[in-house]
């Protein structure tokens, strides 16, 4: 992924150098300056053949990261389940991001894959120009040379090495220059930076997910993952209520004091007087059929939770919504 944000950089910086000398190259032509003219003509030539060989190395690599990405998709549809709807619509997003460089219709790759016959179809033109420009120049120095080869055998005459040359040379450059202004080098004009470090880390990230459930993942390093036997019947009442907040308030203390979960530690004072072992808290609040799913359930609501607050966080930050405002 390093190597195709590298071609993004060279591609824009070579169409940039284009246009750069694409410009000089005619500043020089209006200046009636047919050696300098050559020189960035030339480097403009050579410039083109080195954007048509990058866009063949992006290419190669775009088609071996499309496959990569295709493989993590199939890891983000298995893993599906396990995520808020919130989180499997930024994931979605950021995987359909990646579309525009490396699908061949997307709209980066649609564009780049242009440049190639582009630079082909410039560089007879460039060449043809060049000459042009040669075999007059050509012709004016071997044309001052017999006027002043004149003049010396005419002693005494009014011969003028220049006269009614600059008017040719004037209409030569006129004429190439309209002709040079009549083409355009390849301009790419779009963002180099959207496949950024913190994107390759997030793509990265997708791999384990196809290896591990989510829940897994979020578990303190040594924490047993709950089992996933079915212990639990259907739940008679759910935890989602409209009733008093004060008699949640007591349902909540109650609960935490005389049922087991996840977080306590099993002692003789946080044992319940139950003995259960099981997650009897998360089971309340969620109503599954198995230690795992009421934990799975629990983590998953509160990183909802938790993405809801720094989305409300970022947007009433002018500095840290900026960047927001400025995607759309």
């Amino acid at each position: 992924m390093e190597y195709l944000e590298d071609c993004l950089n060279d591609i824009d910086r070579f169409c940039k150098d284009a246009v750069s000398l694409h410009r000089r190259a005619q500043q020089r032509l209006e200046g009636h300056d047919a050696n300098l003219f050559l020189h960035f003509s030339s480097t403009l030539r050579g410039k083109l053949q080195q954007l048509k060989h990058k866009v063949e190395c992006y290419d190669k690599r775009a088609e071996l990261l499309k496959e990569k990405v295709e493989e993590l998709r199939s890891a983000f549809e298995a893993e599906k389940p396990n995520l808020e709807e919130d989180g499997i619509a930024a994931i979605e997003a950021q995987l359909k991001s990646y579309d525009d460089y490396l699908s061949t219709g997307g709209k980066i790759r649609k564009k780049i894959d242009a440049f190639p016959a582009q630079c082909e179809s410039l560089i007879p033109t460039i060449t043809a120009i060049e000459e042009s420009v040669k075999e007059f120049n050509e012709y004016v120095q071997k044309e001052r040379a017999r006027r002043r080869k004149d003049k010396e055998d005419h002693t005494g005459g009014s011969h003028d090495e220049e006269d009614g040359l600059q008017e040719e040379i004037a209409a030569f450059y006129a004429s190439t220059s309209s002709s040079w202004q009549s083409f355009s080098v390849p301009v790419y004009e779009e963002g180099t930076t959207s496949i950024n470090k913190k994107n390759k880390r997030i793509l990265e990230q997708f791999r384990t997910l196809g290896k591990k459930k989510l829940l897994e993942l979020l578990l303190p390093e040594g924490k047993e993952c709950p089992d996933n036997t079915e212990a639990y019947s259907s739940p008679l009442f759910s935890a989602g209520t409209s009733a008093n907040p004060v008699q949640i308030g007591f349902l909540g203390e109650y609960s935490l004091r005389y049922f087991h979960s996840y977080h306590k530690t099993e002692t003789g004072d946080t044992i319940p007087y139950s003995n259960a072992r099981g997650l009897e808290v998360e089971y309340l609040l969620h109503g599954k059929k198995s230690d795992y799913e009421n934990l799975s359930a629990q983590v998953a609501s509160l990183l909802a939770f938790r993405e809801a607050m720094n989305f409300i966080h970022i947007m009433s930050s002018t500095e840290k919504g900026k960047p927001l405002s400025n995607l759309s």
